[in-house]
């Protein structure tokens, strides 16, 4: 079976997709679930580290939303961001599942 990680930018996305342009200042929802054939499953964890234009690593901390796990994350600063996201799961036979996502925002 094919697992996928979904990763949800609450902000309009444009060109080229993995780029999202926003203000400085506003807040975006990002929203981690992972799929197996078709159907999401059970998170164990889900880390996101920034990468800020300075060079600077930052955590941002996830919360359970049912099936799927959430954070707010606001810029803050102008630049250009990269937003990596790890999530992990079990699948039904036990079997561990990990799976990442990558955002580039610009701000």
């Amino acid at each position: 079976m094919i697992s996928s990680l979904l990763l949800i930018a609450a902000v309009p996305l444009q060109s080229p997709p993995v780029l999202t342009v926003l203000d400085k200042d506003e807040t975006i929802l990002l929203t981690a679930c992972i799929e197996l054939a078709g159907q999401a499953i059970p998170l164990r964890d889900v880390q996101a580290r920034v990468r800020e234009p300075n060079g600077n690593i930052k955590s941002i901390a996830f919360t359970a939303a049912g099936l799927e796990w959430q954070a707010e994350w606001k810029p803050g600063t102008p630049g250009l961001f990269g937003v990596d996201v790890v999530a992990n799961a079990s699948a039904p036979d036990g079997t561990m599942i990990e799976r990442s996502a990558f955002l580039a925002i610009e701000a």
